[in-house]
């Protein structure tokens, strides 16, 4: 997240607000819809009124304005399809206009006609985390900058969604936030909602009419039984748990990883297990790739890396060279096994939090035991 950028919108807010006429004094919805109709006759450099104009009068200004606005939901319309791909958002968007100051680090940042409150939306992976998980992180993050930090799960929603509220102070105002994430399958829907103080009411009923009109339109869905992948070289039977991921096979390298998901913590999401197959003859054993691998990282000098070793191990029943390291900056734990089978060599990376419970572990070796050689 782009903290300069929610920065820029929220001014943007303070700008709005004033429009409306908003004062500092105005708690409840009610006040806000006193405003409404200061802020749309500023919208427009031709503020019309309708009850003096002619038939024929009238008829030229819907026309116009039909014009001028069949133009700018196309705006909205392009921006979202552009940046949404896994979701829709329904005809409520209609009631929204694109911000032409504030289109920066795939958001899309939507100004709602008639109040002022402002949306910045965008989508990304979900990482098979939960919105609870995302938002936990999230606020973990924002409390460096932010005050009355807080986060809860959204259960009035049809989707996973969370939410993550917080404040900042800005020019002698009090400045709101509401960061949705909602999550489906391996999609995430970012939705933050920004006003100022007496725009509470109206922010939430946005909120809700915007989260209520999404629709998760992927094909994709992960499995919820137990599933086998298979090749010519090995096969592994694995639990909903674990989850596909950049799956490759060609004709001398065959690659299978798995991710470890659907949790409600950011602390798992990179855990993972992955199997392949050397076929390219560039090493000769099991042995030659793995002091490869350790002379580069070695000779890397990274400040990233601690912990490393070579040493052996055996995994399946077969002997193996381990190669291990850590990588505290992600706190994860890394195995690398090769070892020889068939004529073939192999390659079997794990890795596991540093301050796994022992949640991870089981179920890593829960894939390990479903994989059989060739």
């Amino acid at each position: 997240m782009n903290k300069n950028l929610i920065i820029a919108l929220i001014l943007s807010i303070i700008c709005l607000t004033a429009v409306s006429g908003c004062s500092d004094d105005k708690k409840s919805s009610e006040s806000a819809e006193d405003s409404v109709t200061e802020t749309t006759s500023t919208d427009s450099d031709d503020n019309v009124d309708e009850e003096n104009l002619t038939e024929d009068d009238a008829s030229d200004a819907d026309s116009d304005n039909e014009s001028d606005e069949t133009e700018a939901l196309t705006d909205v319309d392009t921006a979202i399809e552009e940046a949404i791909e896994e979701f829709s958002v329904g005809d409520i968007i209609d009631n929204y206009k694109l911000s032409d100051k504030y289109q920066d680090e795939g958001y899309v940042v939507l100004e709602h006609k008639n109040e002022p409150v402002m949306f910045a939306v965008c989508e990304g992976p979900s990482w098979a985390v939960s919105s609870y998980g995302h938002a936990k992180d999230l606020a973990e993050f924002l409390e460096e900058d932010c005050t009355d930090v807080s986060f809860k799960k959204c259960p009035e929603y049809k989707y996973d969604v969370s939410v993550v509220s917080y404040k900042e102070e800005l020019d002698g105002k009090t400045l709101f936030s509401d960061y949705y994430q909602l999550c489906e399958q391996d999609a995430k829907f970012e939705i933050i909602v920004m006003y100022t103080e007496g725009f509470d009411l109206i922010a939430k009923e946005l909120a809700d009419e915007f989260i209520n009109s999404i629709e998760y339109t992927s094909d994709f869905y992960y499995p919820t039984e137990p599933q086998t992948f298979e090749n010519d070289f090995f096969s592994v039977y694995y639990q909903p748990e674990w989850i596909e991921n950049n799956g490759s096979s060609t004709d001398t390298r065959y690659e299978f990883k798995f991710k470890y998901g659907h949790s409600d913590t950011m602390d798992n999401y990179l855990a993972c297990y992955k199997i392949r197959i050397e076929n390219d003859g560039e090493y000769s054993t099991a042995e030659e790739y793995a002091s490869s691998a350790y002379k580069t990282k070695t000779e890397s000098n990274s400040n990233l890396i601690h912990s490393l070793s070579l040493d052996t191990d055996e995994i399946f029943g077969i002997p193996a060279h381990r190669l291990s390291y850590t990588l505290e900056a992600l706190e994860y734990n890394y195995n690398i096994y090769y070892f020889d089978h068939n004529g073939h060599i192999y390659e079997v990376t794990t890795s596991i939090p540093i301050n796994d419970d022992g949640t991870v572990a089981a179920a890593m070796q829960r894939i390990i035991d479903g994989t059989t050689l060739k």
